[in-house]
């Protein structure tokens, strides 16, 4: 049975940001998020160019959020994981559990939209210093399907069915309708996505 909840003060140091994933890595959680440059006046939209890719860090000792000097982006926030291209907008990682993964692939993340002409992949050794695996997008936009991927798009290693599962957003359903929804994908390698099949939703007899 879970205590009755009780009132706290908000976390000065938590970080400030859109599609925040949270992952568990060794002694330490790390928050990654989408964060805007402090004085950016351009133009707002989707993966603009005052967007970037932030972590922040929680250790055992520590009483708040730390947030790593890791200087790889002269433009951008210290601490930056990626910077300057449309894939800031939903940069979402994982720690790949596939037995055979390479350690110094295993960090990976998915990232795109529609503006940088789909969904692309990459890995990182440390969750720091990220690397693309190829110049293309893994997934493109494909009129039929209707992509979108305007959302915080998941991707993760099943070790129950040995390979890699993704859900990403689209704006078609199974039936047809131009809503919202989600479509599921599955890869062997990380990099060719077969068996693409749209998620039914409750409706209209939910």
């Amino acid at each position: 049975r879970l205590h009755q909840p009780h009132a706290h003060a908000a976390d000065s140091s938590f970080p400030k940001g859109a599609y925040q994933t949270l992952l568990v890595c060794d002694d330490e959680i790390r928050l990654y998020y989408r964060g805007i440059i402090a004085g950016y006046q351009g133009e707002l939209f989707s993966g603009h160019p005052g967007e970037f890719t932030g972590v922040a860090v929680l250790r055992p000792e520590d009483q708040e959020w730390q947030y790593p000097k890791l200087n790889l982006f002269a433009e951008a926030p210290a601490n930056t994981v990626l910077f300057a291209c449309p894939e800031t907008h939903n940069f979402t990682p994982f720690i790949d559990r596939n037995p055979n993964c390479p350690k110094d692939e295993r960090f990976k993340a998915v990232a795109g939209i529609t503006p940088g002409n789909g969904l692309y992949v990459y890995h990182s050794a440390d969750g720091f210093n990220w690397h693309k695996y190829t110049e293309n997008p893994v997934i493109g936009i494909n009129p039929a399907m209707v992509f979108s991927f305007d959302s915080q798009n998941i991707a993760f290693y099943s070790e129950s069915e040995g390979k890699y599962l993704l859900y990403y957003r689209v704006r078609t359903t199974s039936t047809g309708e131009r809503l919202r929804a989600i479509a599921r994908a599955e890869s062997k390698d990380f990099l060719h996505w077969t068996d693409h099949s749209l998620i039914d939703m409750n409706r209209p007899d939910e």
